[in-house]
């Protein structure tokens, strides 16, 4: 990542990337951020910047509640913040399958 920037990650759903980035590949991003690099999570990606996503408490079909490694954001990140767009929770699964 010697010639990079900022690290963007994108919406949908977060699990994916704790089942992929858990461990090693968020000690690297870490890594990344202390030695300057920025990093941008935008919908999904926010969740996973947070130290812990609690995303639709109560519904058993779409409800994600955990903490996460990266913690850049030390707080809670809650949602969702309109009611009825869980549809791009589904489709962010769905994608990830």
């Amino acid at each position: 990542m010697a010639s990079c920037a900022m690290l963007v990650i994108p919406g949908g759903a977060d699990l994916g990337y704790c089942q992929t980035l858990n461990g090693e590949g968020n000690r690297r991003i870490v890594q990344f951020v202390r030695r300057g690099g920025a990093y941008l999570g935008l919908c999904a990606g926010g969740y996973y910047g947070s130290k812990r996503c609690e995303f639709e408490v109560g519904n058993k079909e779409n409800g994600v509640i955990g903490d996460r490694e990266l913690a850049f954001f030390p707080g809670i990140c809650r949602g969702l913040a309109f009611p009825g767009s869980s549809i791009i929770v589904k489709l962010g699964r769905e994608r990830q399958s």
